[in-house]
Order: C-alpha cells, then structure tokens, then sequence
C-alpha cells in the first residue's frame, strides 16, 4: 500500500468516526427531549379520550358515513306527560311549528316526524324528530309548557350520545316571547328511560296477519308479498321508487296460522291495513288487524284554542 492509499484510508476511518460521534449526540439530544415532553403527558391522554369517545358515539348513534343514522337522535327530543286531548301526530306537529314560529331564524318546516305511544295505561309520550340539531337543541327550552292543565316534560331520548365535535346550541329565543309562553327558557335535562318505550312505538307500526295457510307460507314469501304489493300501489300513486325496506321483521306463530309484522312506520302500516285485509294470499282470506297494545291516534281531535291561547301567533 502506498503512502497516499494510507492516509486516505485514514481520512475515511476519521470521518466514519466522527459520523458516529455525532449520531450518538443526536441520540442522546433527542432522548433527552421527549423526557422533557413527559410534562405533556396530560395533552395526550386527553387526545385518546376524545378518540376512544368518538368511536363509542360513532358506534351508538351508527356509521360515520351514514349522515342520517349518525345524527337521527340529535335531531330527536322525547316529549312526555301529553294530555289525552292534545296526543294526535298532527295535533303535536302543529303546537312544535307553533312553537318554533316564534323563533327568529328557525326552518319551516320544522318537524320531520311524530311517533306516539303509551306507557302505563293512559300515560302518552312522543318522539318528534327535527329537520336539523339545532332546532332539537330548541325544543328543550320549552320543557315544561303547558297544554290544557298539563306541563310537558320534553328532553333527549333514550339512548342520546353527545357529538364529540360538541353540542349543537339552541338558536336564541326572545325574553318576551319566554314569558309568554311561561317556560324559563332553560335546557331541559331530562332524558326518557329505554325499556317500555321501544316495544310501545312497535305495536304502532305492527300488524296481525291471520287466517295463514299454515305449512305452506313462509315468513320470507310473506314479506315478499306484502312488500312487493306495497311499493307497486305507491309507485302507481306517487311515481316514485320506495328505497326503505317495507317489511323491518315477520314473526310466525300458532305453528304458521298467524304473524305479527313489523313495518318501517306507522303509516306504512296503515296502509298495508287497507291493502291486504280481506286479501286472498295462497288460496286462503288473510285477516289484518291491529295488535294487542295498540293506540289509535286517527280519531282524536285536539282543541286548537287551547294552543293558540298562548299567544303563539
């Protein structure tokens, strides 16, 4: 090896070395910083917190790529302690537009849907759904006006799991239009109890088919036949394709002589009433009636005074 190979053989061996050097000084700083980080600790527990709530709402509420089912129960309050006289859907859809006319900015419509039920034997409740979370947040403000001699209880229902982006606030509602109405104008927060409350808004979108020929039809051909029947009568009356399934279960019973149906909504229901009772299905004459538990909101009328005494206009 010649002289000159030798010392650049040095100079690398040098340079390696301090490449080394400088490497584990780096190491050592870089340790030393994220000891130092150790005082942030609280900042990132919390940021898996907000994470592991996010998750468990987006599993309460439904896919985070599904709008709807995601934020049905933030666009959704509970209304209980509703007297006999004022508990149709039509009656509860015009006190809620009444009540949010009177609020500057609210949309018009205002409610998307009502669905009664009871509890209890006369104790009648709701669930009234929003067009948006805002106008849900509200409605809680007029927790505790009164209809006839009753105060409604309105708050969340069962099952509400708060944003974890953060509560929807309530739009702003005058003072003067708060003592009118003699509500305080505070957030109620009352939530409805699960139990009851499911199975009472079932029996209102179920119905009771009998008279089955028993050992021949399914609980697959019978949805197929009251669905498919269904969607032809309301696409020849609103030339519209129905995308909601029709049919949510069938239940057969009595070894296939009956069946309890449930259906996507109390009117989907009502219809079906009309469709198929009397209807001939496999050689027999089905007989569709409403189930045990069931109440009927279509003949009862409300006194329209009695809201418009408050002073709504």
């Amino acid at each position: 090896m010649s002289s000159r190979d030798g010392q650049q053989l040095g100079d690398r061996c040098e340079r390696r070395s301090r490449n080394f050097e400088g490497w584990r000084r780096t190491k050592n700083e870089n340790q030393d910083w994220f000891d130092d980080q150790s005082v942030d600790s609280d900042f990132l527990n919390e940021r898996v917190r907000k994470r592991k709530k996010k998750t468990q709402w987006d599993q309460n509420t439904g896919s985070s790529h599904s709008v709807g089912s995601m934020t049905k129960r933030l666009r959704e309050v509970y209304v209980g302690n509703i007297p006999s006289s004022a508990h149709t859907a039509s009656a509860l859809t015009e006190l809620f537009e009444n009540l949010m006319a009177t609020v500057p900015n609210a949309k018009k419509p205002a409610v998307t849907s009502v669905q009664i039920g009871t509890a209890g034997g006369s104790q009648l409740y709701a669930f009234i759904e929003f067009v948006d979370e805002s106008l849900a947040s509200t409605a809680l403000l007029f927790h505790g006006f009164t209809v006839g001699e009753r105060c409604l209880r309105i708050g969340r229902p069962a099952g509400y799991s708060e944003s974890p982006y953060g509560p929807v606030p309530a739009l702003d509602i005058p003072a003067q239009v708060l003592e009118e109405l003699g509500v305080s104008g505070v957030a109620s927060k009352f939530t409805a109890k699960a139990g009851v409350v499911g199975l009472a808004l079932k029996k209102q979108r179920e119905l009771y088919v009998g008279n089955l020929a028993a050992g021949q039809v399914t609980a697959f051909m019978l949805r197929d036949f009251l669905s498919r029947h269904i969607r032809e009568v309301l696409r020849a009356n609103t030339n519209d394709a129905l995308t909601t399934p029709v049919v949510l279960n069938v239940e057969l019973q009595g070894g296939g002589k009956f069946a309890f149906v449930e259906f996507h909504d109390e009117d989907m229901a009502t219809l079906a009433l009309h469709i198929f009772n009397k209807c001939e299905f496999c050689g027999k004459q089905l007989r569709v009636g409403r189930p045990a538990g069931y109440v009927d909101n279509s003949n009862l009328n409300i006194a329209l005074s009695t809201l418009k005494a408050t002073s709504l206009n």
